[in-house]
């Protein structure tokens, strides 16, 4: 059964294929298998998120709610970008 999210050729080729049964299984399947399983399991635990509150005030969210939906995002996902942006340096924050 094919996803609507899996639309590029090389996906829908290997889908195929899959479905053919022209493909065949890795001679070291179960070590590259066990070692991406762990791989995957230590990128979720180091990328996941926790919940944040804070006070803003009215106006100030008002405002960040304006720009996000100019830019089409949710604004809690551009106040993520924001404090990402800041831990890498790539923005700067002056403090009255």
């Amino acid at each position: 059964m094919r996803k609507k999210y899996l639309d590029d050729k090389q996906t829908r080729d290997f889908i195929t294929a899959g479905e053919k049964g022209e493909l065949v299984r890795a001679p070291n399947f179960r070590t590259v298998k066990r070692d991406l399983v762990k791989a995957a399991k230590a990128t979720a635990k180091i990328r996941k998120n926790k919940s944040l509150t804070i006070r803003i005030s009215e106006e100030d969210l008002h405002r960040l709610k304006v720009k996000a939906s100019h830019k089409g995002i949710p604004y809690q996902t551009l106040l993520t970008a924001l404090i990402h942006q800041y831990n890498n340096d790539k923005v700067s924050v002056n403090v009255l």
